[in-house]
């Protein structure tokens, strides 16, 4: 029992570390784009559309999910579920209450390949920039966001297993310590 409250303190870290790299990666999709004039010129009108029309759309439910994500830690904090062995409520709260970071994973697992499809499909040769003398797409961020998501999410069920698994070893365990006061009297 007490190797399981370690693991669930252990996983109750890594969800908060895998939270705060899930929000700083959604900033850097964030990134204003107006401060690059080229993507402004009509050569690269497809790279600017696809910047407001698929990237930003992407990364604004990251983003939003991630903040939902962090509070939901404050609310773990409160129910203590990070110190202790939790009670069915807060096995079913802190069970709940992880949903948002398991959206937020699949959406990106869903997305970010096809995502990726599209970037990698347009004709970087015909970009034109101001301070670049050649355009050097890059596909890392896509890579990283999917590695990330796949990380986090098995993080997820597995801190959800372990939760669910610490409150019904703990109600097993006064079951039996009632029935042996039962049997006793």
């Amino acid at each position: 029992m007490k190797k399981l409250l370690s693991i669930q303190k252990i996983m109750f870290v890594v969800y908060i570390i895998s939270m705060i790299l899930i929000l700083i990666y959604s900033l850097g999709f964030m990134t204003s784009y107006s401060d690059f004039q080229y993507l402004a010129y009509r050569e690269n009108k497809v790279l600017y559309d696809f910047h407001h029309n698929t990237l930003i759309p992407y990364n604004n439910v990251v983003f939003n999910l991630a903040i939902v994500s962090i509070i939901t830690i404050i609310c773990l904090f409160i129910c203590k579920i990070n110190k202790q062995i939790p009670k069915i409520w807060q096995a079913s709260l802190g069970t709940v209450i992880t949903i948002p970071t398991i959206i937020s994973c699949i959406y990106s697992i869903v997305k970010l390949p096809g995502i990726k499809k599209q970037y990698n499909s347009f004709d970087f040769s015909n970009v034109e920039a101001e301070t670049y003398n050649v355009y050097n797409p890059s596909t890392f961020a896509f890579d990283f966001g999917m590695v990330l998501s796949i990380i986090v999410l098995v993080m997820m069920i597995i801190y959800i297993a372990v939760i669910i698994t610490n409150c019904v070893l703990s109600i097993k365990s006064q079951i039996e310590v009632h029935n042996e006061l039962v049997d006793e009297e």
